[in-house]
């Protein structure tokens, strides 16, 4: 592995764990054991590391959903596998990272939103496609449309405001939007078939979360 190699795969480990904001070139030289000196032969800035960690990430996750695409033996099944892969994801990733991301690297950030819009946006539309030929989800839906509204869903996970990470965890507000999304779609073989996977899904126990009225004068 070469010196630019393990930088980025030090920088990255540490994004991941606690964010972007909070992390120096210093720490990550003083990790590594390397000087200051040495980052900057390869990087001119926090910036240019953070966009370069930010480019392989969602290669890497373009990959994995292309391999589980492959290997799904429907369309049910293709994003329960897909669900259950960013479970694991998420679980080890500060909840605030792309918050972070998005506000003070929107360079980077725009490769998030390509990735999500190009890449996510179209793998949508062919499950969608797909489930509704296999007679999974309903025949009467667009698959443009309903593609879209996903993708809608998901991006409104990373407005701090509207589910302000001190507040909601985000495992637990992508799985509460993926069931709503799912069972919106379904035919009933194809609600037979998801009910099956429940169990293999990780859940966490269902926290009551206070009324914005509470959190907004005691946060």
């Amino acid at each position: 592995m070469s010196a630019k190699e393990r930088i980025l795969q030090h920088a990255r480990d540490l994004f991941l764990k606690y964010g972007v904001k909070s992390i120096t070139l210093d720490e990550i030289a003083k990790d590594l054991g390397i000087s200051k000196k040495t980052i900057y032969q390869y990087f001119d800035n926090k910036a240019s590391i953070v966009y370069e960690v930010t480019q392989a990430y969602f290669e890497a996750e373009r990959a994995e959903i292309e391999h589980i695409e492959g290997i799904a033996e429907n369309a049910i099944d293709e994003l329960v596998k897909i669900c259950i892969w960013t479970a694991k994801t998420l679980e080890n990733m500060s909840p605030r990272l792309m918050y972070e991301v998005n506000k003070y690297y929107p360079k980077s950030f725009e490769i998030h939103e390509a990735y999500i819009g190009d890449f996510v946006l179209q793998k949508l539309n062919d499950n969608l496609s797909r489930g509704i030929a296999e007679g999974l989800y309903r025949e009467n839906i667009d698959p443009d449309l309903v593609a879209r509204i996903r993708v809608s869903q998901f991006m409104a996970t990373l407005q701090e405001k509207l589910f302000p990470p001190n507040v909601f965890d985000i495992w637990e507000v992508q799985i509460e939007l993926f069931f709503l999304f799912m069972y919106g779609i379904v035919t009933d073989r194809g609600r037979e078939l998801l009910e099956t996977f429940l169990p293999l899904i990780p859940r966490k126990k269902i926290r009551h979360s206070k009324p914005i009225s509470s959190r907004t004068q005691n946060d």
